[in-house]
């Protein structure tokens, strides 16, 4: 390879054309492919709605002039190969991460993902094959923040994300060679974050990149990489100069151009000087003012057109004197952050008009650009304005293919493009999936609704909010006809469930609503909101006078919990068709209402009041009638209905649905699953031939959704997960025929569709029987091969036998395989469960459901349970996570809040203090109590008796006896 001094790249290699599969074979070779366990095949991703429209440069044009009409974008962590001609999606998935960087190669051919966090990778994909070539895993620490691919395809550079420093480095990737490390990397010396790089686009041995403040060239000719970062400043130009937003590098010339945020191009020519002067050592020759705002986009087309796209929504084309060849400013979808063309050599051919810019002509006679007479030469502009048609990305999420034969012809709808994928401006959060039709109204935070049909992938309807609302919750009626919404201001609207029009609106406050949700027979509709609130709506005659027309009313609101409410739901009362209101909050408290009772006089009124969690917090709740939605025991009685919980303790709770002054308790816990944080929302789906439950489908307040095979028993094989979005999952929503789930990304402007393949599930639980209990002994620390603890748990079982004898007997021991009820609490403590009373209720409470007795049965203490019995109930109820040192240095904390005469640290507390706690707060223990355990947990009670005040660790070491409490 040569390099020439005009920063030509002269190869003989280059000049070829590539055999990409020569490349592919390599690239299989060399990764290695997990496979995929086919139970995660039980969700499909089918097609994503939406794009992340903040990353400028990322939506590329895959088109090749002919058949091949293709959009490359990116949706969260997935990048999206869109045919729009076919209507196809091809759907490329491997990053967890939000995709923060992509770049494509000039023949369009390889395109290039990198994303930002822990674990982060770049990935090298075949835009026809849509598959994976190359991996490079953590390739910067903290993640990647732009790349670009070589002219000749070779080599891809990555400047990784700014650390707590600011610090970055930039490497060279050879991604076509068996290496796993850079092939050149250097750490970037400037303090100004680096955001974008290119490669000069005939040298992939010269590179530009910039920040706000700074333009770098770069250059490994010489096997490492040095740079040069030419001075800026104002005197230089007689004028400010803005902050930068991109730079290229013009072709056939030795100059390059920056954008800025004042919507002026600066042009960097080489520095003249005695020496041989290198291909980095650049000036600033000139500043031109060719946008009344920012220059989001700046490429070059043809190797004669500097193209830009501004803020102000135009794409404009100049020469490489700056004069104004064409303009395309009739788009109206906001400011641009993409730009473009097909991949053909040749272009439209169009009459070239005089320049419609003012002063740019005149700005540019003064400008000189070369100084040789080939540099020249290369200037020779022809008389015609040509070039390939290309898509325009906007802020607004919208792509646009524009015909580069519309410049003139002054045809609207021609000038303002082809609209190819709209997405939504603002973060969506909420769904709505109507109960009949294939439809799905995706809203959020761009006062836009967007009905889609989710089978023929088109928008039916767009509604635009005149309020500028921005809607937090969104649900259909069950009859399909109305659209109820709620919004960050408190106002609540009631729309078409098919037009999607504005029937009425109310505020009747100024709290966000958080959850809205109907009756069965559609005629209440109820939202909770910010102020701990549940608001009340009815169908009804106005202000309840019959002599009024009927029409949505405001019932009222009601203050009914103390912490946020984390899920509303309605049921119908048991053998009946009235319909009942429930709310769940952080408070732990179950709030009934009065349907019946409430109105515009009297207000809501609330019915009952109950408490359904001591420590853990309710995060969603499903209220149904179905039958085998958990475990079935032999000799359990059954209910009309019930209330599954789930909680932040990773654990499924079935409780008995209060009603007729009956309160309510746990019958139930089992595990649930444990992939990505606390269950935020849940729903069931059933089989299309019988109706009932079949599955229940969840997510996660982030990234994961997934499936629990029905009945729920806490075998966690019988359960699957994945990663839904990089980040945050505001809404989930099941289509009626159960087919389909939908996910919302929020801040990544997406929306997910998900197939369920529900039999690879079945497959997969199929393989475990009801009395399995091998799965749950694998829960357990060393599972059954573990030499010390599932010994451990054999022994004690064993031992309540003798003791529940009686320890001191003469009598012939009678061992056999079961312990009496009452034995089951002394055990799982000396297991180092740490159960209160109130779990231990709930424990009794689910061995007596096993065992066939009421909860009030005296009777059933003396009952046997056997092995495999205890080891379940065991697993299913001890904590997923153990107490470690981060809780009992909160506890500290809290215990001491109020306490401002420990004013050693604020994880001591005074003795008295805490034994004064004991006795009066939470399950309170008697002085005896609290002797006895002093007695058990310290040898030496004299040296406690002298203790005036303790910290946290010092309690946990010395009292409750953890070891190695410091290495935690």
């Amino acid at each position: 390879y040569e390099l020439e001094q005009d920063g030509e790249y002269h190869s003989q290699h280059f000049e070829q054309e590539q055999d990409p599969n020569v490349v592919e074979q390599t690239m299989y070779n060399n990764q290695e492919e997990e496979q995929e366990s086919q139970v995660h095949q039980s969700l499909d991703l089918k097609w994503v709605f939406g794009m992340n429209k903040d990353i400028k440069n990322a939506v590329h044009n895959l088109g090749d002039g002919g058949s091949r009409k293709q959009i490359f974008y990116v949706a969260g962590h997935i990048g999206v190969i869109f045919d729009w001609e076919k209507g196809q999606q091809t759907l490329l998935q491997g990053h967890t991460h939000a995709i923060t960087s992509t770049s494509v190669s000039q023949d369009k051919r390889w395109i290039v993902t990198a994303d930002s966090g822990k674990d982060n990778m770049i990935v090298v994909w075949d835009s026809i094959k849509g598959i994976p070539i190359k991996t490079i895993f953590n390739p910067h620490k903290t993640g990647t923040i732009c790349t670009a691919i070589s002219p000749d395809n070779m080599f891809i550079v990555s400047v990784s994300a700014p650390d707590e420093m600011k610090s970055q480095t930039i490497s060279v990737w050879q991604w076509t060679a068996d290496l796993d490390e850079p092939k050149y990397t250097a750490k970037i010396a400037s303090s100004d974050v680096q955001n974008i790089v290119r490669f000069h686009p005939t040298n992939p041995k010269l590179l530009v990149s910039n920040g706000p403040k700074r333009v770098i060239f770069w250059s490994w000719a010489e096997k490492v990489l040095k740079f040069y970062a030419p001075p800026v400043s104002s005197a230089d130009f007689r004028q400010p100069v803005g902050e930068f937003t991109q730079s290229i590098f013009i072709p056939k010339t030795t100059l390059a151009a920056t954008g800025t945020v004042d919507g002026d191009i600066v042009l960097w020519q080489q520095v003249k000087s005695l020496k041989q002067p290198k291909a980095t050592d650049k000036r600033a020759l000139k500043v031109v003012r060719v946008h009344d705002g920012p220059i989001n986009v700046l490429t070059t087309i043809n190797n004669k057109y500097i193209v830009t796209g501004g803020k102000d929504g135009y794409v404009r084309f100049f020469d490489y004197q700056l004069r104004l060849e064409a303009w395309f400013e009739e788009f109206d979808g906001g400011p641009i952050t993409s730009i473009s063309f097909e991949n053909t050599k040749g272009g439209q051919a169009l009459n070239r008009p005089e320049s419609q810019y003012g002063g740019s002509s005149q700005q540019s006679d003064n400008l000189s650009l070369a100084d040789s007479k080939e540099e020249n030469e290369n200037m020779n502009l022809d008389s015609y304005f040509s070039t390939p048609n290309f898509i325009v990305a906007t802020a607004y999420a919208l792509i646009i293919s524009v015909h580069a034969e519309a410049f003139n012809d002054f045809g609207f709808e021609k000038i303002c493009g082809e609209l190819k994928v709209q997405g939504q401006e603002g973060p969506i959060q909420a769904l709505a999936v109507h109960p009949i039709k294939p439809y799905l109204a995706i809203t959020g935070f761009s006062s836009h609704l967007h009905l889609w049909d989710y089978e023929q992938k088109q928008v039916l309807h767009l509604a635009m909010f005149k309020e500028n609302i921005m809607v937090t919750c969104i649900d259909y009626d069950p009859r399909g006809q109305y659209l109820a919404l709620g919004t960050t201001s408190g106002v609540v609207k009631v729309l078409d469930g098919t037009k999607v029009e504005s029937i009425q609106t109310f505020q009747p406050s100024k709290a966000r609503a958080l959850k809205i949700t109907w009756s069965h027979d559609s005629l209440f509709f109820a939202v909770a909101d910010s102020d701990n609130c549940v608001g009340i709506f009815k169908w009804g005659p106005r202000d309840e006078d019959i002599r009024k027309p009927i029409e949505w009313i405001y019932i009222g609101r009601y203050r009914s919990h103390k912490s946020t409410i984390t899920d509303l739901k309605f049921g119908i009362t048991p053998y009946g068709d009235t319909p009942r209101l429930i709310s769940v909050g952080e408070d732990r408290r179950l709030v009934e209402y009065d349907l019946k009772e409430s109105s515009i006089k009297k207000g809501v009124k609330v019915k009952a009041v109950h408490k359904i969690g001591q420590s853990a917090v309710p995060t969603c709740f499903l209220w149904s009638q179905s039958k085998n939605l958990t475990k079935n025991y032999l000799k359990e009685r059954k209910e009309f209905d019930s209330l599954i919980f789930t909680n932040d303790q990773y654990k499924f709770m079935e409780f008995v649905t209060p009603d007729a002054g009956r309160h309510t308790f746990c019958r139930k816990t089992f595990l649930c699953p444990t992939y990505g944080g606390p269950l935020s929302h849940m729903r069931i789906l059933s089989d299309p031939q019988t109706g009932e439950a079949k599955f229940l489908a969840y997510c996660t307040k982030e990234k994961v959704i997934g499936l629990v095979h029905l009945p729920i028993d806490g075998n966690p094989n019988k359960t699957m997960g994945l990663i839904a979005h990089s980040g945050e999952i505001r809404d989930f929503q099941v289509s009626p025929d159960g087919r389909y789930i939908f996910t919302a990304g929020g801040t990544d402007h997406t929306v997910n569709q998900w197939e369920i393949r529900g039999e690879y599930l079945d497959d997969e639980a199929a393989k475990y029987s009801e009395d399995d209990v091998d799965t749950f002994i694998s829960l357990i620390t060393g599972g059954k091969d573990g030499e010390q603890f599932f010994d451990t748990i054999k022994q004690y079982f064993y031992y309540a036998q003798i003791r529940s004898q009686g320890e001191v007997t003469t009598n012939e021991r009678k061992i056999s395989g079961e312990v009496p009820v009452h034995q089951v609490p002394y055990i799982i403590r000396a297991l180092g469960f740490y159960a209160t009373d109130y779990e231990i209720d709930n424990l009794m409470t689910e061995l007596k459901t096993i065992l066939g007795y009421s909860t009030s049965s005296a009777h059933s203490d003396d009952e046997l349970v056997d092995f495999d019995t205890f080891i379940k109930v065991y697993v299913n109820h001890r904590p997923v996570l153990p107490i470690g040192k981060p809780d009992i240095e909160l506890a500290f904390r809290e215990m001491g809040k109020n306490k401002k005469e420990i004013a050693l640290k604020e994880s001591y507390l005074r003795k008295d203090d805490l034994l004064d706690l004991l006795k009066t707060r939470g399950e309170k223990m008697s002085a005896p109590e609290i002797q006895r355990c002093i007695e058990s947990l310290i040898e030496d009670e004299s040296a406690f008796e002298q203790l005036e005040a303790f910290s946290s660790s010092e309690f946990a070491e010395n009292v409750l006896g953890f070891e190695d409490y410091d290495d935690e």
